[in-house]
């Protein structure tokens, strides 16, 4: 869905109405903080609507942690793209019609090297927190979460990126991405369980 907000940014005509489409909403969000709840909720409700016709009959919502976990690192992902002048008299982003210009000028390789970076941060903040590694080992530096999601989720978003643009070349699509995505963790894991 993302890469159909950066689509509609580049239009040339009808980008009004195309984005109200995709929203699904009847008028155009006003701010950054705006359009991306909107985007999440139109995707939330994709998700579970998608859910409910492969045979679940309860009403009520249907996300997991993990859709958590890349409902927020899209937004995390958007705010760094797209609010890059952030203050505390601000609240709500820049205009939508300004984050529309923005996102014109990124290309589907930027947004998923940084959406990754996210969504593995968000992971691996996760696994950190169940395991109790703060706890268990007291002198862990103090910015030890922040170098985690800077650092190493950068690394393997990285990774993830440079393998299907080696294997796909830069026109490859969201899916060809998945795949790499998964490969990589695959082999993390099969290694890291090598080790144990």
């Amino acid at each position: 869905m993302s890469n159909k907000l950066i689509e509609i940014s580049k239009a040339a005509s009808n980008q009004d109405t195309k984005l109200l489409e995709l929203l699904d909403v009847k008028e155009i969000p006003e701010t950054f903080l705006t359009l991306t709840a909107s985007l999440l909720k139109k995707i939330h409700n994709t998700i579970n609507d998608l859910i409910r016709k492969a045979g679940s009959t309860g009403s009520l919502p249907l996300v997991s942690d993990y859709d958590k976990y890349v409902l927020s690192a899209l937004g995390l992902s958007l705010s760094e793209l797209l609010w890059t002048e952030k203050n505390t008299s601000e609240f709500s982003g820049p205009p939508t019609r300004e984050c529309m210009r923005r996102l014109s000028q990124l290309d589907q390789t930027a947004l998923l090297r940084t959406f990754t970076k996210h969504l593995v941060g968000n992971i691996i903040q996760h696994y950190f927190e169940k395991a109790d590694v703060r706890r268990s080992v007291p002198d862990l530096p103090a910015d030890e979460e922040e170098r985690i999601r800077e650092q190493d989720a950068v690394l393997i978003s990285n990774y993830c990126i440079d393998l299907v643009l080696s294997t796909k070349g830069p026109s490859f699509n969201v899916f060809d991405y998945m795949d790499s995505f998964k490969k990589t963790l695959t082999t993390a894991t099969q290694e890291t369980d090598d080790e144990v």
